[in-house]
């Protein structure tokens, strides 16, 4: 009964948004948002698209996504945990400043951030929410891109083929300046 008055229902264009988001409601039992019957069907016969559940942990730690190398994201968030925990004060000092130095360093630099941490209490009571804040940082994940990488090669192989080594040609062009003056 309640599936053919839903197909009645969107067959007949009523809702017929395809990035509208499916019915839910919320759980009482740890807050989080639930699909209903209703939102159910929608889905799974793509009348709508769920609204897949942004990363709501610490940013630097999201998930290895698709287009990136795995094993190099963990390496990079090691070197970027060293470099903040060694660096925090003089990251922070650089940021803030006023002028070219500090419009440089927040071209480069994470901003500060605060996040909403879950912590487990038990197996029976709802997780508690503490919200935590990041100061300015580096992070390298980018480097940890695919495509970033396949370009880069392409470019460093380019040059090769060229006949010049980036080491060559940097030192070259110092030792012309050097002469002219």
């Amino acid at each position: 009964m309640m599936a053919s008055n839903l197909r009645q229902r969107f067959k007949s264009g009523e809702n017929a948004n395809r990035f509208a988001k499916p019915d839910v409601i919320l759980d009482d039992e740890n807050g989080t948002l639930k699909l209903t019957p209703l939102g159910r069907y929608q889905v799974m016969n793509r009348i709508c698209k769920p609204e897949l559940g942004n990363y709501q942990g610490n940013p630097d730690e999201q998930p290895v996504r698709s287009f990136e190398i795995g094993l190099l994201v963990k390496i990079l968030l090691l070197l970027s945990t060293f470099i903040n925990s060694n660096y925090c004060d003089k990251i922070s000092r650089l940021y803030n400043k006023e002028g070219f130095i500090g419009l440089f360093v927040r071209q480069l630099v994470s901003p500060p951030t605060s996040y909403v941490k879950l912590v487990k209490q038990g197996l029976s009571l709802p997780p508690q929410r503490q919200s935590e804040f990041l100061p300015p940082r580096i992070n390298l994940r980018f480097l940890a891109n695919k495509h970033l990488l396949f370009y880069s090669f392409l470019t460093l192989l380019f040059v090769r083929l060229l006949g010049f080594s980036l080491i060559w040609f940097h030192f070259s062009h110092v030792s012309c300046y050097s002469l002219m003056s």
